[in-house]
């Protein structure tokens, strides 16, 4: 690989990399917002947690999260093999 594959490749990791961490911070504001889990019962007036929302936010979390730690292990391993690139060549 050149040096110029390298910056790409850094740059399109950058991008994902914000790109996925706006998707988790908006995402959990929209379905903080729009999910609650506390939920109020009509009938009995009683507050009581809704068990679907939290494996809801545990799915997304876990699945967004996961691609990030990912992407950023991917950008950490490509910058430390430009710089043994560099230093070789």
């Amino acid at each position: 690989m050149d040096t110029k594959d390298f910056t790409g490749l850094l740059s399109i990791l950058k991008f994902e990399l914000l790109l996925c961490g706006a998707l988790i911070i908006m995402g959990n504001m929209g379905m903080f917002s729009s999910m609650p889990i506390m939920m109020k019962n009509p009938l009995t007036s009683q507050m009581h947690v809704d068990y679907i929302h939290i494996l809801y936010y545990l799915a997304f979390n876990g699945l967004f999260v996961g691609f990030f730690i990912c992407l950023w292990i991917s950008f950490q391993h490509t910058k430390t093999k430009t710089r043994s690139y560099l230093q070789h060549h």
